[in-house]
């Protein structure tokens, strides 16, 4: 079954906007809302702020903490807004998000940090992270199109595959500067008429809360819309994938595994055939990294339970180009396992 969120951006950025974005909340056209935290004026939207709350509670809205960054220093402003949020809502947002992708490359690092220590979703920022519950692609916006474009982009989802559209609902207001304001009530109308098209073609509308508890029950190495976005080279049970965000790309490049389709949690649950597979696919996977990149040896292991850093329990077998410039080069695998400090205390 296909799933899709439906967010409705920018609430409190006009009161006037607010007004048609709570409307939708209340009637169930949307399950999902950002909040501008610095946008509130608390003497004219206080009743919108509770209205907000109130549905909420009665529906399980899912409101998140639109993050805006005015200057670098992001790890300040993320906390400062979370803050907020969090004296207003007396809730922690459902996941964060980041108006415009304003500094979205240098401050990325410091969002994703942030959502993996406090066990937030993050939406797909034109950047995937495979340390964060996100959408495989980025969220697509539907503001300024028509609706029978929606519809043509609705048939080419997959079955099983859960992605996010967002619009930017309201009411034409005057004393709004607004790039978007002359698409908002287009946007409304486009929420509306998409409910009907949604129950015709049986597509489930998911909250973020919904999103998260499938991530968390799935497994990432199973995600169809991921492997289909990254994957180089494959044969009949096995698949290479470049799994770029493992690593700073300021250290080490790329990261890439071998997976089986099927799931098995580590490399002894691997049938024969698909070892196998493995190998023949990993000669198909040097020769390719060799010609792109040119690596001067590798390094090729699998880990295996958590306690070695197996953090994803689908066997899968690293493949690390290594260079002969690198301040570590000649350092292996198990380089800083022989020393004194890893040995054991027998009873």
């Amino acid at each position: 079954m296909k799933k899709i969120i439906i967010n409705a951006d920018d609430f409190w950025i006009s009161a006037v906007f607010n007004e048609e974005i709570l409307r939708l909340l209340e009637k169930g056209f949307i399950k999902s809302v950002t909040v501008m935290v610095d946008r509130i004026l608390l003497d004219k939207q206080k009743e919108q702020l509770e209205k907000l709350k109130e549905l909420q509670k009665k529906h399980n809205i899912s409101i998140w903490l639109h993050l805006e960054f005015l200057n670098t220093s992001f790890e300040d402003e993320i906390q400062r807004q979370w803050n907020k949020f969090m004296d207003l809502f007396w809730f922690t947002p459902s996941h964060i998000d980041l108006h415009k992708l304003a500094f979205v490359e240098d401050s990325f690092k410091y969002i994703e940090k942030f959502c993996k220590t406090n066990k937030l979703p993050c939406r797909n920022l034109w950047i995937f992270s495979p340390k964060l519950v996100m959408t495989s692609k980025r969220a697509f916006s539907w503001t300024d199109k028509n609706i029978e474009d929606i519809t043509y982009w609705l048939a080419w989802i997959k079955d099983d595959s859960i992605q996010e559209i967002l619009f930017h609902p309201g009411m034409y207001d005057p004393d709004c500067k607004s790039t978007l304001n002359k698409w908002r009530e287009n946007d409304s109308k486009n929420i509306e008429l998409l409910k009907n098209i949604l129950e015709v073609k049986n597509i489930e509308v998911l909250s973020y809360f919904d999103f998260k508890n499938i991530k968390l029950n799935s497994c990432q190495y199973c995600d169809k819309d991921l492997i289909d976005m990254e994957q180089k080279l494959s044969n009949k049970t096995c698949v290479f994938l470049s799994w770029k965000w493992h690593n700073p790309p300021w250290v080490l490049e790329w990261a890439w595994v071998i997976i089986p389709f099927a799931h098995r949690e580590n490399v002894f649950e691997l049938t024969t055939e698909e070892i196998q597979d493995t190998f023949s696919l990993l000669k198909e996977v040097k020769s390719y990294i060799d010609e792109k990149y040119s690596p001067d040896w590798y390094n090729i292991w699998w880990n295996t339970w958590e306690i070695w850093w197996q953090n994803i329990m689908h066997a899968h077998l690293h493949i690390l180009p290594r260079y002969s410039d690198e301040p570590m080069a000649g350092k292996w695998i198990r380089h800083h396992l022989k020393w004194n400090d890893n040995k054991r205390t027998k009873n």
